[in-house]
């Protein structure tokens, strides 16, 4: 901590210290919108299941479920933004961490100068160059939630959320009915209507090792999130990386069956 003419200056040390504060209350807010974001979905999905064959009440059930799906998409749309910020939040600080002068060790000898430090071969701008993810994120459309795979043998695709016309988010919702989730009661876990559910599943059935996965949007929260329950779904042996705009996680196979 320093002072100048009895104000505060802040330290190159504190401010990244501030700054990582902010990126992890930026996740915790993130983490509310894309829960708050699939819960919007599942409800205008839960509608338009059940307005079929309503009758006369048909056109306000469907009144109803767009307005679930605007509030899914307008959840999306601040969830993008409050991303895009932390991003440049987390380059500020890796630039002013890189930027942190280094003390020199204590000599033995004060009379004896200091060795000359070895000239440095990273470009000053390399922590703020984007990475691989970065690259592959910003390629990704921004109205729905989506994802770029790649495995092990450079094969790669793009999945978006949602349910598919081959059932696979019901495959996975009886899969992991099987492991537990959920253990008692009707209903079923959403989670394979998720891009992560659906590449853990695909990684799954092909019998790879590893995939890589970047998302445009962070991972939902809650006890059947993403987070909880794809490592339910790959076997083990199988791990799985996902890289969403807040933090980069690798999953691990736990599944019984």
């Amino acid at each position: 901590m320093r002072w100048r003419e009895g104000v505060h200056v802040a330290t190159f040390e504190e401010i990244a210290v501030g700054l990582q504060r902010v990126a992890g209350k930026a996740e915790e807010a993130n983490a509310a919108l894309t829960q708050a974001g699939q819960l919007a979905s599942e409800a205008a999905a839960l509608l338009t299941e059940v307005m079929q064959g309503s009758g006369s009440l048909e056109d306000e059930f469907n009144q109803a479920a767009q307005m679930w799906i605007n509030v899914a998409k307008g959840t999306a749309e601040l969830s993008e933004i409050v991303a895009a910020g932390c991003r440049e939040v987390e380059r500020y600080r890796r630039t002013l961490q890189s930027d942190v002068p280094t003390q020199p060790p204590s000599q033995a000898n004060p009379s004896t100068p200091p060795p000359t430090p070895a000239p440095s071969t990273a470009s000053p701008s390399a922590s703020s160059e984007p990475t691989w993810a970065d690259r592959q994120r910003e390629q990704l459309p921004t109205y729905v939630t989506s994802g770029f795979y790649r495995d092990q043998e450079g094969n790669s695709d793009v999945v978006q959320s949602g349910q598919d016309v081959q059932d696979e988010h019901q495959k996975i919702a009886e899969h992991l009915r099987a492991e537990g989730f959920p253990p008692t009661g009707p209903g079923r876990v959403t989670t394979g209507e998720h891009v992560e559910g659906k590449v853990a599943w695909r990684l799954r059935n092909s019998g790879d090792t590893h995939v890589d996965l970047v998302i445009n949007f962070p991972m939902c929260a809650g006890p059947y999130s993403c987070k909880n329950l794809v490592p339910f779904i790959l076997k083990p042996g199988q791990s799985m990386t996902v890289h969403d705009p807040m933090k980069t996680r690798t999953f691990h196979g736990r599944s019984t069956r």
